[in-house]
C-alpha cells in the first residue's frame, strides 16, 4: 500500500439531484435547532453539560474510555483511579480547546492554519502524546493508520506523505474561506478531506469533529457556536470510517456526502429533543431553587450546577458568585434536605464537600446510551 494522493478541493462529479431531498430536510432541521438555540435566555450555561459530553464522545470514538460523570468528579476532588487520569485530560483539554475556539471565533479571529495548530496545540498538551507528537505542527514523518504494532500489510490506511501536507493543506484553507459551496456539504467535504490529509501526529480525529460545530457558525449555519455530532458518529463508527476509507479507495464521495447528511440530520433531530429537555429542566429546577433556598443568589446556584452537575462547595460558592461561605453553606444545605442534590462525599479537614446534580447527568447520560 502506497501513501494516498488525495483529489484536490472543490470536488467534480457531485450528483446534486441525489442530494437534493436530504439536503432540504437536513437544513430544515438545522434551521429550527438555531432558531432553538436563539431563543435560549443563557445557552452557553444550559448545554454546558453537552459540551462535555460531546468531549467524551469524541474521545471516545479514538479509544477513551473516560466518562464526563468521572472527569467532574476529578475536577471536584473525588479520589479517581490513577488508570484513568490520562483520559481525564484528554477529555478536559477537549473541553477547553472547543471552548477556546468558539470564542475566538465569535472575536473574530479567521479560521486559519496557524488557528488549527494553536487548537491542535491546546488539545494535546500534557497528554500522553505530548512528547512524541508535536502539538500545535504538522507531522514531519510519514504515519500510518491500523491496529497499534501491526505489520505494515494489515494497515488500514497511508495518509499522504509529510511533504505534501503544506500544500494540500493551503488547498483545504483556500476551499474552506472561498469556494461557494453549498454549507452543509462544504462542512462534510471539509472534515472529510482534513481526516484524509491527517496533518498531525495524532489528535486528527478529535480536531476534525470540532471543525464541523465551528465550521457550521463560521458559515452562519448556525448564530451560536453549538452543534455537537459525535454521538451520531460513536454509533455508526464502523461505517463513518468504511465511507472516509472509500473516498481514498473509490473516489466515493457521493456515498460520503448521503452518509454525513443523514448522520447530521439524525443528530439535529436528537440536538433539537434533548435542549428542549435540558430547557424544561432548567424552568422547572429554578423554581425548585428558588422556593427551597429562598435566596437572591437561587439562579447562580442552578447556573452553576448546570456548568459543573458535580461540584464541590468550595467551587460552588464561586461559581455561582456567593462571597459569604456560610450562605452557600446553608444553601446546599437546604437543597440537600430537599433531594434536589446530593452529597457523594463528605468534607473532611480543608477537604470540602462534594455534591451531585443527578438529574443533568441521568439527561445527558441517556442520550448517550442511545
Amino acid at each position: 500500500m502506497q501513501p494516498f494522493v488525495p483529489e484536490k478541493l472543490p470536488i467534480q462529479n457531485i450528483n446534486w439531484e441525489r442530494l437534493s431531498t436530504l439536503l432540504g430536510e437536513t437544513n430544515a432541521e438545522m434551521g429550527r435547532y438555531d432558531g432553538l438555540l436563539e431563543a435560549m435566555p443563557n445557552p452557553e450555561i444550559l448545554l454546558s453539560p453537552l459540551t462535555r459530553r460531546e468531549a467524551e464522545l469524541s474521545s471516545k470514538i479514538e479509544g477513551t474510555q473516560s466518562t464526563m460523570s468521572e472527569a467532574l468528579a476529578y475536577e471536584a476532588g473525588q479520589d479517581i483511579d490513577k488508570s484513568k487520569i490520562e483520559d481525564i485530560n484528554v477529555l478536559r483539554n477537549y473541553r477547553k480547546t472547543l471552548i477556546f475556539a468558539e470564542q475566538e471565533l465569535r472575536n473574530g479571529k479567521p479560521f486559519s492554519l496557524y488557528f488549527l495548530k494553536e487548537m491542535h496545540g491546546m488539545l494535546m498538551k500534557n497528554s500522553r502524546w505530548d512528547s512524541s507528537t508535536n502539538p500545535g505542527e504538522f507531522r514531519t514523518k510519514q504515519v500510518f493508520i491500523g491496529q497499534k504494532n501491526a505489520p505494515l500489510k494489515d494497515v488500514r490506511y497511508i495518509p499522504p506523505q509529510h511533504f505534501l501536507i503544506r500544500e494540500y493543506m493551503d488547498n483545504w484553507e483556500d476551499y474552506l474561506a472561498n469556494s461557494p459551496e453549498e454549507k452543509l456539504v462544504k462542512t462534510a467535504i471539509i472534515h472529510a478531506q482534513f481526516e484524509i490529509i491527517h496533518p498531525f501526529d495524532d489528535g486528527n480525529g478529535r480536531i476534525g469533529r470540532m471543525i464541523i460545530t465551528l465550521f457550521l457558525y463560521l458559515s452562519k449555519v448556525l448564530q451560536k457556536p453549538m452543534f455537537y455530532m459525535s454521538q451520531y458518529l460513536e454509533n455508526n463508527k464502523t461505517q463513518y470510517y468504511e465511507c472516509l476509507r472509500d473516498i481514498t479507495q473509490k473516489a466515493a464521495w457521493q456515498q460520503w456526502l448521503e452518509f454525513f447528511l443523514t448522520a447530521m440530520r439524525s443528530q439535529t433531530i436528537e440536538n433539537i429533543k434533548k435542549v428542549r429537555e435540558i430547557n424544561n429542566l432548567y424552568k422547572q429546577k429554578l423554581q425548585e431553587f428558588k422556593e427551597t433556598t429562598k435566596s437572591q443568589y437561587y439562579k447562580c446556584a442552578l447556573d452553576a450546577f448546570f456548568k459543573r452537575p458535580i461540584i464541590n462547595s468550595v467551587v460552588f460558592a464561586q461559581k455561582a458568585d456567593i462571597e459569604s461561605h456560610n450562605t452557600a453553606r446553608n444553601m446546599l444545605k437546604k437543597l440537600e434536605q430537599k433531594g434536589i442534590i446530593s452529597k457523594i462525599k463528605a468534607g473532611k479537614g480543608q477537604a470540602p464537600s462534594i455534591y451531585l446534580f443527578k438529574d443533568i447527568i441521568d439527561l445527558v447520560e441517556e442520550q448517550k446510551r442511545q
